[in-house]
């Protein structure tokens, strides 16, 4: 458990980009992603999977002052291995996301540091 913390806070400290909200009308952002799994088994059989590495790109679209409109791609891949009575197999995976939305802010809102934005859109992610 400690050893899956300090692996996720070093790649999202190494990885991520810190962005900062500019008043322009675009906003370019990348983000390394990662997923980190656990071996299992039973009825004979171990599954393991290899960490992976992933990277999240978005942009952001500022119809006007309070509306604006998203959209983000992110890819990883890793390779699942299951172990048997009869042999190793092997499964290569790839993890597709696609994410579009909207986001809002009131309008006559003071520019305030970390204020919320409600949120909405859609999302799909392919394995």
């Amino acid at each position: 458990m400690q050893r899956t913390t300090i692996k996720t806070a070093s790649i999202v400290l190494v990885l991520s980009l810190v962005a900062t909200a500019q008043e322009s009308r675009s906003e370019i952002g990348m983000q390394g992603i990662g997923s980190f799994t656990q071996n299992s088994s039973g009825n004979s059989v171990t599954r393991s999977a290899t960490d992976t590495g992933g990277v999240l790109a978005s942009y952001r679209h500022h119809i006007n002052r309070w509306l604006s409109l998203e959209a983000a791609y992110g890819y990883g891949r890793n390779t699942q291995k299951f172990s048997t009575d009869t042999g190793v197999f092997g499964q290569q995976a790839n993890l597709n996301h696609n994410d579009r939305g909207s986001s809002s802010k009131p309008s006559g809102s003071a520019q305030v540091e970390n204020k919320p934005l409600p949120l909405s859109g859609g999302r799909r992610i392919d394995i």
